[in-house]
């Protein structure tokens, strides 16, 4: 298939229909249907329409989708958590499918972990309509701090769109995520978890260092449903700045 906006197609040889020759086909002359062979009005106008809808949906690029296999690595700031934890490493893997003109259309799955440190304020004490009462229940009066952990695991549905031809030395993308996060909340002598709806909207560029392979550096605003952690008092809100850096080994 020939470059640019030109498409190549290749006739079989038959002496009966008089057909021997490779014809390349401008848009121009797929749309006003111009005889350039000595095919019969009907064999070349058949061919010409096909050869119009793959050049006008596809560009003159390949057809055939690519998988792509994404070791990442993250370095993610948590905002409005409900904690102070500070920023924290992190990563995982993304896998899926490149598809479209110039592959430039990705749909995958992620599944990245993170584990943030720092503390929050713990109930001591609550009231219950006035009266001294249980941690369990009543409106807090008193809070202490108190150190914990987060980990945070993500099951992500990504789906990305690249800028310019797919060999460009650098490939502006933009992208979002959609799905859940698993959320254990630790501290000391209690643990506990809950799942939360994330979504994520993000961009960055990709930059070519072979045939087949290229390095991403993004950014993405992540944010999600608030976790309550019944046994540990704890409210946790996973907002968070994310940086990425990410291998592509596509297929």
């Amino acid at each position: 298939m020939g470059g640019g906006l030109g498409i190549d197609i290749l006739v079989l040889s038959d002496r009966n229909a008089g057909l021997s020759e490779v014809e390349r086909f401008s848009i121009v002359d797929l749309v006003c249907l111009r005889r350039k062979t000595t095919m019969n009005t009907g064999s070349k106008k058949t061919l010409a329409i096909v050869a119009g809808a793959l050049a006008f949906a596809f560009g003159g690029g390949s057809v055939r989708a690519e998988f792509y296999l994404r070791p990442v690595a993250q370095y993610s700031i948590l905002t409005g958590s409900g904690s102070d934890s500070t920023g924290a490493l992190g990563g995982g893997l993304s896998l899926g499918s490149a598809f479209g003109r110039e592959h430039r259309f990705d749909v995958g799955a992620e599944l990245l972990f993170t584990r943030y440190k720092g503390t929050y304020n713990e109930p001591t004490a609550v009231a219950y309509y006035g009266v001294p009462g249980s941690l369990s229940s009543g409106t807090p009066i008193a809070w202490k701090k108190v150190s914990a952990s987060y980990n945070v695991t993500n099951a992500l549905a990504a789906f990305r769109y690249s800028f310019l031809e797919q060999n460009a030395p650098v490939r502006p993308f933009i992208g979002c995520v959609l799905g859940l996060s698993n959320i254990n909340i630790l501290k000391t002598g209690a643990e506990d978890s809950g799942v939360s709806v994330t979504g994520g909207l993000g961009g960055g560029a990709s930059f070519r260092l072979g045939q087949r392979t290229r390095l991403n550096v993004g950014y993405r605003y992540v944010f999600s449903s608030e976790t309550s952690a019944i046994f540990t008092d704890a409210t946790f809100h996973y907002n968070a700045h994310v940086l990425s850096v990410s291998l592509d080994q596509r297929f």
